[in-house]
């Protein structure tokens, strides 16, 4: 993950102090490809909020709730063997 500080410090090292590539990877120690990455990129990163994944319980969820309300004490091994 390429934070938007170290993209704006590698692009100023490039674009400003005219700073290579390998002298630029000397100095901040990212790899070859983040460096190519962020000097094509002209927006910085932007990571968002991803999307949740659906739980393997999901398709079964209203059996086991319909199971608690009847017998709130039955544990979650008789719940997988019912």
């Amino acid at each position: 993950m390429l934070a938007v500080e170290r993209w704006a410090e590698i692009r100023r090292l490039r674009f400003v102090d005219g700073l290579s590539q390998r002298e630029i990877r000397r100095r901040t120690g990212a790899g070859r490809d983040t460096i190519r990455k962020a000097l094509r990129s002209d927006d910085p990163p932007s990571y968002g909020p991803r999307l949740k994944r659906p739980s393997k319980l999901d398709p079964f969820r209203y059996e086991i709730e319909a199971r608690l309300a009847e017998d709130p004490r039955d544990s979650a091994v008789r719940l997988r063997e019912i």
